[in-house]
This record gives C-alpha cells, structure tokens and sequence, in this order.
C-alpha cells in the first residue's frame, strides 16, 4: 500500500530512527511500527516486552502483521498475518506541534481483524482535523486472551490471559514516550474505539495498569448489558476452564506443548469448536490487569474515572443485541459514580440511497463519517452488517451483473448532505480529543449526560440535542 509513496520525515524514538512516507501534501505516516517485542516462541501468552532497539534508520513504509486469527478476516486488511503483530501506524499533520494524540482501538470483539484498514488510516479524516491519530495492533482471541492454570501459575501474579489488553497498554506507554517526536502532546491522550474496540477502552478505564496513560476515552457501540459476560469480564476460572478445552484439543500437557503448536492449527481448532463465536475471548478478572466486572469496577471507582463520550447507532439493538441495553444500563450507572464528565450520542444517519430502500444506521455505520471514508459502506456489506439484501441493492450501474462492489457504492447515493456531515462526526470526535467538549461552536452545543436530564445528541441531519436516552433507539 505504501510501497510507492514518497519518503517521508525521519524522526528518533527511544529504540531508533524511523523513516515515514509523505501521504498527500499535509500528513507525514510512519506504518508497522513495533512497539513491543514479538511475542513469539517463549513470549507467547507473556506479557509484552519493550523492543529491541536497533542501529541504523527504519522504513516505517509498509503495514505489519494483522494479528493471527480466522483467516477468512485477512482479507479486510492490509499485510500478512502472524502471531507478530505489536505495531502501531501514526499519521500526523506535518506542521504538528504538541497536537492532541488519538489511539484506535479497532473493533472485532477481541477476536478479529485489525488496525491496518485504508478506512482507520486515512489522512484525509482526523489528522485533517488537527490531531496525531494512531492505530494499534494487538493479539486477538487465543493469543491475545487464553488463560490456562500452568499459566497463571507462571506468571508470577496468580492469574493469566489478558495479554491483549497488556499490549495495548504497551503501546499507550510506547506513546507516552515518544509521540512528542511526531507532534503529538503525550498529556492529551484520547482512546477510543467500537464494539469491540470500544469494549477495550472501557477496559482499560477499570485496569489499574493503565492509569494515567490517557486522558479521555470514547466507547462507539461497545456497551453490553450486565447479564453478558462478553465483553465485562469472566472470573478467572471460567476463562480457565476455556484454556484447558483448547490444551485438551490439541493434546498439549505442557505450556511447552501449547506454545510450540503453530497459530494456524490453533486458530482452526478454536474456530471448530466455537464455531468462530466472538464471544470465545475476552479480559477476565485476573487480579492484577483486571480487579472487577466492568459494572462492579463504575460502583467502586474507575482507575481512570477521565472524561468519556459514548453512544451506539440507531439499530445497534437489532443488528447486536445487547449493545444498546448495555447503553441504557451503563451510562446511568455512570452518571451516578463518575466525576468525569460523560457525553452519549444515537447515530442516526445513512446516505440517501439506502435510507429510499429502508436501511438503517447499523452496527458499524459511523465508522464511514468518522474516517470519511465512503467505500467502507462495501466492506460492512460483505461483512453482513447492513442488513440489507441484494434485491434492496439492485443494480445501479444497469450492468445486469449480480450484485458487485461497484453496485454497492453506487447504492448509497453519497453526496454533499454526507461529506457535511462526515465532516462534523470529525469535528466532534477531534474536538473531544482536544479539550474534553465535543461541540462544535456555533454549529452545535453538545451538553452533558447527567441523571437528571439525559441528554444526548442525535447524529443526522441537522445534529440535535434530545432528552431521555432510551427513546432514540430503533
């Protein structure tokens, strides 16, 4: 993807000079930067170590390695897939100067795919809006999250698993150490993230390992209800007894057996197991990155009670069941423990040709307008996400071909109304990220979720502030 690109800015990190490339006229991108050694061979299911430094300058061109995982999902990305894949991407306005610094967490439950999408990384979105944005990868599903009794006996604190969350902490430290090079300020950190990207920022709000690494946090669609323990954290031995299924299938008696059977035949055992579930992994309460469910940890006090914005899109309740009653149930209890301020939003908006044939904002669809990116609205149809069919899609190029990726995007009907739009949803996120307000001054005031009143913006068109959160939804 990067191959051809100019070179770019050279800037020193604490491990050694990397090399960027120029993306357009304004933004400087450095790509697959490692921020952590390769958890490989001994280091699998360790925390993450720091890398190892090296002498002589990095081409910082080219996309890692998406995280191992279900290989039906590499296609979605960009660069090989392995077990080697703690880096991160950073693009930053080249005139950057202690600039508010964004982290993406992506989404695919703690599962799947990975930062290294066109769609996460465009210089046209965010970076246009005046922060240093940065995409991270991080282990997913049994690598990222397996936790096993020889395990949690090793580590030295009783517990195991979680090693996704611990890299994504590794890499908030990366920053912390060495944004300030690339013009980004290492004291206005935002995380954010949806679905499951969102459901690791509400993570790593609770985990005492990561105070102090970020300054506000926003969760898209990555709440769900306190019944569900995806995403809110199993005990130690249920995640436990999840380990030892997967040793058992592959007839591993030792951590010497499991760490030597190669990722793919893990994967496929997992994957027939589960039957590629998204829910097989997650963070559990290990008693040292994690202490409590993520309920339990609002009641008790968050380790980064920092300002937070959060919301789900309009039919996140039928597209993900529990995404928006685990809105309804969280945010309140929020309310009445944090001391940060919280912000929500209903995300309402499609473009005009799939509202014509009764579509609907789903799981996924803000992602288009926050990183302006128009032709991700194919990628969340052959991802199943729409929830419209082929008859809705038609065919729009009159080709008379089935539905193609051509048809999809012609569909849609983007226009002006949307690149409007898209441009606001920017302007909300980045203003958060600058100041901890996502208003927009003179467009929109954007107030508070509290208690007593419930207001929460609607995303559409026009933008407006609504009261009583549980009536915005379907």
């Amino acid at each position: 993807m990067t191959e051809q690109k100019l070179p770019g800015k050279t800037v020193r990190t604490i491990y050694g000079d990397l090399r960027g490339v120029a993306e357009g006229e304004s933004v400087w991108a450095w790509y697959g930067v490692p921020y952590a050694r390769p958890p490989l061979g001994e280091l699998r299911w360790k925390p993450p170590l720091a890398p190892e430094p090296w002498q002589d300058v990095r081409d910082a061109f080219k996309y890692g390695d998406q995280a191992a995982q279900n290989l039906v999902y590499k296609p979605y990305g960009l660069g090989g897939m392995s077990e080697d894949c703690l880096h991160l991407n950073i693009l930053a306005p080249r005139q950057a100067k202690d600039l508010p610094v964004m982290v993406w967490l992506h989404g695919g439950a703690f599962m799947m795919l990975t930062a290294n999408m066109r769609l996460y990384n465009n210089p046209e979105a965010l970076p246009a809006k005046g922060v240093v944005l940065v995409t991270v990868n991080h282990r997913l599903g049994p690598f990222g999250y397996l936790a096993h009794p020889l395990l949690s006996e090793e580590s030295g604190y009783g517990g195991s698993g979680n090693y996704g969350q611990m890299d994504l902490i590794a890499a908030l430290q990366w920053v912390r150490d060495n944004i300030a090079a690339f013009g980004g300020d290492p004291g206005n950190v935002t995380i954010f993230g949806q679905s499951g990207g969102g459901a690791k920022a509400i993570s790593l709000m609770a985990s005492p390992l990561a105070t102090g690494l970020f300054k506000r946090a926003i969760c898209q669609s990555g709440m769900v209800a306190s019944g569900n323990d995806f995403m809110n954290s199993v005990d130690l031995a249920a995640a436990e007894a999840r380990g030892i299924s997967l040793s058992q299938r592959l007839g591993a008696e030792s951590l010497s057996d499991l760490r030597a059977v190669p990722w793919q035949k893990i994967i496929a055992s997992d994957n027939a197991h589960y039957m590629d579930n998204i829910a097989a992994y997650g963070p559990n309460i290990d008693g040292y990155y994690a202490m409590h469910t993520t309920m339990d940890a609002i009641r008790n006090g968050l380790a980064s009670d920092v300002p937070f914005m959060a919301g789900a899109n309009a039919t996140d309740l039928v597209s993900e069941g529990d995404l928006v009653p685990g809105l309804l149930e969280q945010m309140p209890l929020r309310a009445a423990h944090c001391q940060a301020p919280q912000y929500v939003y209903c995300f309402r908006h499609l473009p005009a040709g799939w509202r014509a044939v009764g579509g609907k904002a789903y799981h996924g669809a803000e992602l288009v307008y926050l990183f302006n990116f128009p032709s991700s609205f194919v990628t969340h149809y052959f991802l199943g996400l729409t929830g419209l069919s082929i008859e809705q899609i038609g065919d729009p190029d009159g080709n008379g071909s089935k539905v193609d990726m051509a048809d999809i995007q012609l569909s849609t009907r983007w226009g002006a109304e949307d690149e409007a739009l898209a441009d606001q949803v920017m302007s909300l996120w980045a203003n958060f990220a600058k100041n901890g307000n996502p208003s927009i001054p003179g467009v929109i005031e954007w107030p508070r979720y509290t208690l007593e009143a419930e207001h929460y913006l609607e995303i559409a068109t026009p933008l407006a502030v609504k009261t009583g959160l549980a009536t915005g939804f379907g």
